[in-house]
């Protein structure tokens, strides 16, 4: 029996039986002799290693020895007269060395005093002549000429050597004097290219000059006179009759004004103070890590193009969630991301001065909203956050939460196909028409229209095709069971043509909570007129846009894709005699936050900053550019740094106290020629 099969205990009567080893036996390895393994050594350089690989498989004593002083293919390697010359040669070997080490050592040390003695001449004579040189051009030119030419009468007298010495410094003297000539030549022509870049139209990052608000009143009439032709006398009568109500409701109704003044720098234009938006964030100076300039659209990505605080809100997306985000998308716009930053900006500074907040504290809620978004932008680099974060009663804070709870808890999904539609005689639902629903009938020509761009091929052909909870066309499901006219609805788009369409499809969103029957999609279809954004681009950006977008609404179904998260499955657009509508699903939960209840600083800090993380959120989200340039990437680069984020900081707060007191005086404006035109 092995020992591995039985071990002797003393302390024990009877013997144990061992537990089997977890580890495998030892190796069983076969030696050469000491001459084998010398000659093997020294023959194989593959066995280089042997010697520590043994050593680790084997006791010590068991390891070959191995002697460096006896040398390879040695006829008698144990003989006693080759290790007595093999020590005399050593001898000799280690005194040749030693004699070399000192010859060497001489010869160093000869070359080093060479060495430092050509070194110390040469800083002299370079010192000498720099200090010639300074004397010479401190004299007229005339006056070195002279000494060259009594250089050279005094070198006719001398002998040889002398003459070749003179002839060095000679050459030397009008080397410098020529160098000293091209240097100011090359200085010349340095300024005169630094004066022809200046004026070549290479653009570069200017310092930013905020306007001083001054009256404007020809120009806020003729503005608002442009974008509302065509209505008559008494609509528009009822329209500024909204709009001219306090100026937070006028500044919602003004998005062209705000677009022709940041976007073509009409602002300030007669003080030559245009803002131009590149400028706040030097992007004309910016370049990425490699060297390479950022592009000129670096700054660029989807935005809402109408960004006031209004236009934030309640809703349910396809995920079940409540949610508090942006909700307007008809100004919605591939742009400079600042059209939404000093958009919202000047909505802060004006509602928190209506919210009785002093100076110090709006500044403070805009310094708190720009360090948010861009602390957003940057956190989100490295990940796909974005694409689904979204504020919640969960994610949410401050009055923002309770707004979202009393929402989710008192809000009821039955409440809006019950405020909205009744049971006709029939059985069938349809909408109610009366002054609480502000639904009226649709001309019959029209209700055709609608139908029959309800088809796979028009309006379907509008939809998503893939995404989240993204159906299929079903023309059963798409069955329009009524038409109505929305009436008095929005500031900024007051009067603009809007219907509701009824579907015979149920609402997923709805089920659990009524009765399936009754869940059926409202579709809010809103007419798209002209933009602020598609009024003011110049030329060849508005060929870009062309090649983009087939019309405007288009252009807004793109926008809410782009910007939102869990994306409406109903959203696209019809056309109805040549003019585009967009289509959304009317949400069962829309809800607005009242603004102006927010008093207390604090409270309003913290709304604001959650205003900030929704902006900055969507504006990643809508990255129009790939990586490595996306435009969460871009807004790192430019702002990231605290001295960048800083200056930002403060030109967005200048400006949207400046232009705050710039819309106070359109506002004045406006009023005064509504109330003169339009009371009676």
């Amino acid at each position: 029996m092995s020992n591995f099969d039985r071990q002797e205990n003393p302390d024990e009567e009877a013997p144990l039986i061992a537990a089997t080893p977890t580890s495998p036996p030892p190796r069983e390895i076969s030696f050469r002799s000491s001459n084998q393994h010398r000659r093997h050594f020294c023959n194989d350089d593959d066995n280089n290693t042997l010697q520590s690989e043994l050593s680790t498989l084997m006791p010590s004593t068991l390891t070959p020895n191995y002697n460096p002083d006896m040398r390879c293919h040695e006829s008698n390697p144990s003989g006693s007269s080759s290790a007595i010359s093999s020590k005399k040669a050593f001898r000799l070997a280690a005194f040749l060395a030693a004699l070399s080490v000192a010859v060497l050592a001489c010869v160093d040390v000869v070359y080093f005093v060479g060495v430092t003695k050509h070194e110390s001449e040469t800083d002299v004579s370079a010192f000498q002549a720099e200090r010639s040189a300074a004397e010479s051009a401190k004299k007229p030119k005339s006056d070195k000429k002279k000494k060259k030419n009594h250089k050279k009468d005094d070198n006719e007298d001398k002998g040889k050597e002398d003459d070749g010495d003179d002839e060095e410094s000679q050459v030397d003297e009008t080397e410098r004097d020529d160098a000293q000539d091209a240097m100011s030549q090359d200085a010349d022509v340095t300024n005169s290219e630094l004066a022809d870049s200046s004026s070549s139209g290479t653009i570069k990052s200017r310092e930013v000059q905020i306007p001083t608000p001054e009256k404007r009143c020809a120009y806020v009439v003729d503005t608002f006179e442009e974008q509302n032709q065509g209505f008559d006398r008494d609509f528009l009568r009822g329209k500024y009759k909204v709009q001219s109500a306090d100026p937070n409701v006028f500044y919602r109704a003004t998005a062209l004004l705000f677009w022709q003044d940041f976007g073509t720098g009409m602002w300030g234009k007669d003080q030559n103070k245009s803002i131009v938006l590149d400028d706040l964030v030097m992007l004309n100076d910016a370049k990425y890590e490699d060297g390479t300039p950022m592009s000129p659209m670096s700054a660029w990505t989807w935005t809402t193009g109408d960004q006031h605080l209004s236009n934030f809100g309640g809703w349910m997306n396809r995920a079940k969630d409540v949610v508090f985000s942006v909700n307007d998308f008809d100004e919605a716009a591939i742009y400079d991301f600042h059209i939404d930053v000093l958009r919202v900006a000047v909505s802060i500074a004006s509602h928190g001065f209506t919210n009785g907040l002093s100076l110090d504290q709006v500044k403070g809620s805009l310094e708190a909203f720009t360090y948010m978004y861009v602390k957003t932008c940057v956190n989100y680099v490295g990940n796909d956050s974005a694409l689904v974060y979204e504020l919640n009663s969960k994610t949410s804070s401050g009055v923002l939460r309770d707004f979202l709870d009393d929402v989710e808890n008192k809000r009821s999904k039955t409440a809006q196909i019950e405020k909205f539609t009744e049971r006709a005689q029939d059985g069938k639902r349809r909408f109610s028409r009366d002054d609480k629903t502000r639904l009226v009938d649709v001309p019959a020509e029209i209700d055709d229209k609608i139908r029959a761009a309800f088809t796979s091929t028009k309006y379907g052909a509008s939809m998503m095709k893939m995404g989240w909870k993204v159906r299929g066309w079903d023309d059963d499901f798409f069955e329009i069971l009524d038409i109505a006219r929305r009436l008095g609805s929005g500031v900024g788009s007051f009067g603009v043509d809007r219907f509701y369409v009824l579907l015979k499809g149920k609402d997923e969103l709805l089920h659990g909570e009524m009765d399936v029957d009754d869940s059926h999609v409202i579709l809010d279809v809103k007419y798209e007129p002209t933009s602020a954004v598609s009024r003011t681009l110049d030329e060849v950006t508005s060929s870009w846009y062309a090649a983009m977008f087939q019309s405007e609404a288009d252009r807004v179904a793109q926008a809410q894709v782009a910007l939102t998260s869990y994306t409406d499955p109903y959203v696209g657009y019809i056309y109805i005699d040549g003019d585009s509508y967009n289509v959304r699903q009317r949400s069962p939960y829309k809800e607005s936050l009242d603004i102006d209840s927010i008093k207390d600083h604090r409270a309003f800090d913290e709304y604001i900053e959650q205003i900030a993380i929704i902006t900055a959120t969507a504006h990643v989200r809508g990255t129009v550019s790939k990586s490595p340039g996306q435009f969460k990437h871009n807004i790192k680069l430019l702002l990231a740094g605290d001295r960048n984020r800083s200056r930002w900081s403060q030109l967005v707060t200048q400006i949207a106290l400046s232009y705050r007191e710039q819309v106070h005086l359109d506002f004045d404006c406006f009023k005064d020629y509504v109330k003169k035109n339009y009371s009676k």
